[in-house]
């Protein structure tokens, strides 16, 4: 990808982000269903949005679903490892499929003792990207990164959009 189509991807993502005072899951979420190695949920506290889980072996628990009552989706991770995640406190992430590259903001949460990071986006292109790669690197504000496998996700973006027609 070329320096300024990689600057426009940038800017476009970053001007869609904005951080959420917190994650999504304010209520009971209840199952759905299941696609592969993602969970399909739906979160009353985010206006009956679903979204999809996996837990990784690493410890990772990563997000993505729609937060309907915001007209946008939403990514977190968590991991009981990164404990130099501080709740509330805002910092930059980049999300690199290899040949595109997404920054935004997240904010700091804990779930349940588990520190993470909630980012709001409302950028179409991330969703695809998302779906059609192999994997993700994911960079926080300190230089930490983790690759996330997103094998199955294609499939699980499937469920997941026929997850939220049925909500309404």
């Amino acid at each position: 990808m070329g320096y300024w189509r990689f600057q426009r991807v940038v800017l476009r993502f970053a001007l869609s982000v904005f951080v959420m005072a917190g994650p999504a899951l304010t209520q009971v979420a209840s199952d759905w269903g299941v696609s592969g190695d993602w969970l399909i949920r739906v979160d009353p506290g985010a206006g009956d949005g679903c979204f999809m889980q996996r837990q990784y072996e690493s410890g990772t628990m990563v997000r993505i679903g729609y937060v309907p009552k915001d007209g946008g989706a939403f990514l977190s991770a968590h991991n009981p490892a990164w404990t130099q995640i501080v709740a509330g406190e805002r910092g930059s992430v980049i999300f690199d499929f290899g040949d595109s590259r997404f920054q935004g903001e997240a904010v700091g949460v804990n779930e349940n003792g588990v520190p993470g990071g909630y980012a709001f986006f409302n950028n179409p292109e991330f969703a695809s990207e998302f779906g059609r790669r192999h994997s993700v690197a994911i960079q926080g504000k300190n230089g930490a990164e983790e690759i996330i496998d997103l094998s199955g996700s294609m499939a699980a973006l499937g469920k997941l959009k026929a997850c939220q027609a049925e909500q309404g």
